[in-house]
């Protein structure tokens, strides 16, 4: 670029095509907002699918793309969708998969931001919800209307740890040719791939298990190719698009899931089994637990483990989980989950505050509920802070 001026050469400098024997072993980030076309026909090309490559990361980008496609090897899908949150994968995956005024028929054990979802923002769209309790199948069958179109559940419930028995609800979906969706953030694909127990979409939050390490926002939408494509379609509407640095970033911590998630469960197999045998502990909710009610259908349904979440309520008057969360010193007090930290959050003040007191004790989310989510430390030093905290309290 020597023939040109100072000016012109600061604004186009560096993007000169580099011819290079080798390519960087780590993929590189493809931070732009749009990519350049050398002649006016490739863009038929291109967005007519005749040949590779990308146009506006709206629609799509590289990092994006490389995401969705390792996220769907995993869960066995024919496709994926990267977006900002877990929260738009949902939207975007009901949007794509039924018409307004279609009914959801929800699980009761529902995640709190979920709910509001619902409750909000697809009511003004124009559909419904009913919450019914999945835990029995043939009672999800009962209440099957007119104008039902998707079942929503989750592979573990947030935060009761409640695990459904996919399969037989993929059976009643398929008799009423309803559209199954199951939200696998918990157990993640290493646990379980909902897809080959009867679902027909799989989302995820991605801001948790899949990244794993608590720096990014993101969400993913998985199932057949075609649904892909139309939630790609009203992706391009509304806009939730993920940049692709937060691509790259999760793409990142995907790497490590397997040895993640293998040693997290492990420590939560080991913190439940110290939780339900501590005489200030009143309850703890871990389908790991022998004498847990899901425990027969978590042993079928999850593989290599029970995953890293659990929740327990600790003994003593009102005010216990304040004073136990307050008192540790090693585990962090935060309202997320998944990551390579010990964490806990409070359901009642963070994830389900939206519900009335009613409704969360209804569904055995009490004021005294501590969620537990477990990271990558000696599992050793973080029974010895739950110890003291209990302890303390």
């Amino acid at each position: 670029m020597d023939k040109f001026s100072f000016d012109t050469v600061a604004v186009q400098g560096g993007q000169e095509l580099r011819k290079s024997l080798t390519r960087p072993h780590v993929p590189a980030i493809e931070q732009t907002a749009a990519y350049v076309f050398e002649r006016l026909g490739d863009v038929d090309e291109v967005l007519e699918g005749r040949q590779p490559g990308f146009m506006y990361t709206r629609y799509a980008g590289g990092n994006q793309t490389a995401l969705e496609e390792t996220v769907a090897r995993l869960e066995g899908a024919e496709a994926g969708l990267a977006v900002a949150s877990g929260t738009a994968a949902l939207l975007l995956a009901i949007v794509a998969a039924v018409p307004a005024g279609s009914e959801v028929l929800a699980t009761r054990d529902l995640y709190g931001g979920t709910l509001l979802l619902l409750r909000r923002q697809l009511e003004r769209l124009g559909y419904r919800h009913r919450l019914v309790d999945m835990g029995d199948p043939a009672a999800v069958e009962r209440q099957i209307g007119p104008t039902t179109r998707v079942l929503l559940a989750e592979t573990i419930s947030n935060p009761t740890m409640r695990v459904l028995d996919l399969e037989r609800l993929g059976e009643v979906s398929r008799r009423h040719g309803l559209f199954f969706i199951c939200d696998n953030t918990f157990a993640s694909p290493y646990h379980c791939r909902p897809l080959e127990h009867g679902a027909d979409a799989v989302i995820h939050s991605a801001t948790k298990y899949l990244n794993g390490h608590g720096d990014v926002t993101a969400g993913l939408v998985l199932g057949r190719a075609a649904l892909i494509a139309e939630a790609r379609k009203a992706a391009i509407d509304f806009g939730p698009t993920l940049d692709p640095f937060a691509a790259w970033l999760a793409l990142r911590g995907l790497r490590t899931l397997p040895l993640r998630m293998a040693r997290q469960s492990a420590s939560a197999q080991r913190l439940a089994a110290f939780l339900a045998d501590h005489e200030r502990v009143a309850l703890v909710n871990y389908p790991g637990l022998p004498g847990n009610p899901d425990y027969g259908v978590a042993s079928r349904l999850l593989v290599r483990g029970f995953g890293g979440m659990l929740s327990f309520e600790p003994r003593g008057p009102a005010g216990a989980a304040a004073r136990v969360i307050n008192a540790l010193r090693l585990v962090r007090f935060v309202p997320s989950l998944g990551d390579v930290w010990t964490t806990v959050s409070h359901p009642a003040k963070t994830s389900h505050r939206s519900m009335t007191p009613e409704e969360r004790a209804d569904l055995g989310i009490g004021e005294e509920l501590i969620r537990l989510s477990v990271g990558l430390e000696d599992p050793g030093d973080i029974e010895a802070d739950l110890a003291q905290a209990l302890g303390r309290a």
